[in-house]
């Protein structure tokens, strides 16, 4: 019995570039729900995938994206692709493996990155109205 945990995180193991890997993030930026744009790149390959840095100003929001360098066909699986998904390597975003639909940026993630934003600012804003009211009272 063979147990496969997390298919196509390794090396990507065949021959990659560069300028696949670019034109493969500028796919992924479209496939994202929110628009990205790349913020830096590293042009060296780590097991056949470079780092790219992603950024939407909008909402302070910034990935770091580790896209394998093969050609886009070899890449992108997306939602009802037909062929078989064990074939296709992992992309690791912020460190972590996904196949390419799943670890595109999705709205909903980014709303509850937003919402614990907001939480940690109005504590923050309790915190000092309870010190100016302090303050006051003195």
């Amino acid at each position: 019995m063979n147990v496969l945990i997390n298919p196509g995180s390794g090396p990507v193991g065949r021959e990659v570039s560069w300028d696949n890997a670019y034109e493969n993030i500028k796919a992924y930026i479209a496939d994202c729900e929110i628009p990205m744009r790349i913020v830096s790149s590293q042009h060296e390959d780590d097991d056949g995938r470079y780092l790219f840095v992603l950024r939407n100003d909008e909402y302070d929001y910034q990935i770091e994206v580790e896209m394998p360098g093969l050609p886009l066909e070899s890449v992108r699986y997306v939602k009802g692709d037909e062929r078989n998904i064990l074939d296709f390597p992992r992309l690791y975003v912020d460190g972590s493996s996904w196949i390419w639909y799943i670890g595109t940026v999705k709205k909903e993630n980014v709303k509850e990155i937003l919402e614990e934003r907001a939480e940690e600012m109005r504590e923050e804003l309790y915190r000092i109205s309870g010190q100016i009211k302090e303050l006051e009272d003195k």
